[in-house]
């Protein structure tokens, strides 16, 4: 169990919000259709800021993987078949697929509204425990396979940074669940299991990969709350229209005196002008601040200890733009601003067209040769928030 292997903790992580889900009593197994259940929990996480945002993201991951067996997938796919029938056009079963998704959003969204804060508390509470069990289980897995003497094949060992952020989580998940933690690690044993069962097919590097690649996406989730955290601001889960069923989950970003501002993209480990990015050495992470600006921020041990830091952004047709460094509402611990109208042209690119946001070493940076060491942001978020400004 992690528990037992829990060591100094270097990292901060705020307390639960004032509207915080009460979770110390032993969860019941959710019942009905999860990707349901979980979609009113986003949605009340949204109304009611009851999660943190590294919760929010838990809850997320879990309610993409939910899909895949939802009635809400079955729906959809029998609107596409039904709609095949008619007509040989695929466009037709596009919108057919779309409308079933678009009406079952509504639904759910109507029953968010109405059952509340205080009447969704199931649902938050629910949300809350696959958020953890999403987590945990990525995080016996690394602490399983990383941090012991002897390393599993395929795999790298734990930074020293990564092995706190795991302690981050322990302490964090010890003070929400009190006396049930240690059923909660069950919880978490059992799905890295599962997980790792589900790949048993694939080649052992491949299996070990893919595993550190979502442990990574973690880690990053947890490295920013406290990175925020301890610049005074806090993250809240946010769901922003964008034309979409669902909408766009993101994360609100501020403090008191502050305009919020909204995480573009979820933060990602790379590596900062290093030859080898095979490695963390750092995280990037973008947001929109409400007049339209956008601003890069770097976090991370390597961070700090660089003085020489630069970040930018370019689209694949859109010009490069250099980040101004500035220590002015910066919730990381290197901010680089990009100026709005800037911001407006990476919106109105081409369809499907990602933005590379980027740090180096150099005083101006440029983009890395290898893409791992970019953060990639969709055009159609950033005008999604955008439209929105931070509210």
């Amino acid at each position: 169990m992690m528990a037992r292997h829990l060591f100094a903790l270097t990292l901060a992580i705020s307390a639960a919000p004032a509207a915080a889900v009460t979770t110390t009593a032993d969860p019941a197994p959710m019942t009905g259709d999860s990707f349901d259940q979980l979609s009113v929990a986003l949605m009340l996480a949204d109304q009611c800021k009851s999660y943190r945002g590294f919760e929010f993201t838990g809850v997320h991951g879990a309610w993409k993987r939910a899909w895949a067996t939802s009635g809400a997938q079955a729906a959809m796919a029998k609107a596409e078949a039904e709609a095949a029938k008619m007509s040989p056009d695929p466009a037709r079963a596009d919108a057919a697929g779309n409308a079933s998704r678009g009406a079952h959003s509504a639904g759910l969204r109507e029953r968010a509204r109405t059952l509340g804060c205080a009447g969704g508390i199931t649902y938050l509470q629910n949300g809350m425990v696959a958020a953890y069990t999403e987590m945990g289980a990525h995080m016996t897995t690394a602490w399983t396979y990383r941090a012991q003497a002897n390393v599993a094949p395929g795999f790298t060992a734990l930074t020293a940074e990564e092995k706190n952020i795991v302690a981050a989580f322990v302490t964090t998940g010890k003070a929400e669940f009190g006396t049930n933690w240690p059923g909660m690690e069950a919880r978490f044993n059992a799905e890295a299991q599962r997980k790792l069962a589900a790949m048993s097919t694939l080649h052992p590097d491949i299996i070990a990969a893919t595993a550190m690649g979502d442990q990574r996406e973690i880690f990053a989730a947890i490295r920013m709350e406290s990175a925020i955290n301890t610049a005074g601001y806090t993250a809240r889960g946010a769901i922003v229209p964008d034309g979409s069923p669902y909408g766009l989950a993101t994360l609100s970003i501020g403090k008191d005196g502050t305009a919020p501002m909204l995480l573009a993209a979820p933060p990602k480990a790379i590596g900062i002008g290093a030859a080898d990015t095979s490695s963390p050495r750092g995280y990037i992470a973008f947001a929109i601040r409400r007049d339209g600006s956008g601003v890069i921020g770097l976090f991370g041990e390597d961070v700090a200890a660089r003085s020489t830091l630069s970040g930018g952004a370019q689209g694949s047709t859109q010009p490069r733009t250099a980040g101004t460094a500035t220590t002015d509402d910066c919730p990381f611990q290197k901010c680089f601003n990009i100026p709005a109208d800037r911001m407006k042209l990476y919106a109105d690119a081409r369809a499907g067209e990602r933005i590379s946001v980027f740090a180096s070493t150099l005083a101006v940076a440029v983009p890395p040769a290898d893409s791992y060491a970019a953060l990639k942001i969709d055009a159609s978020a950033i005008k999604a928030l955008l439209a929105h400004k931070g509210g």
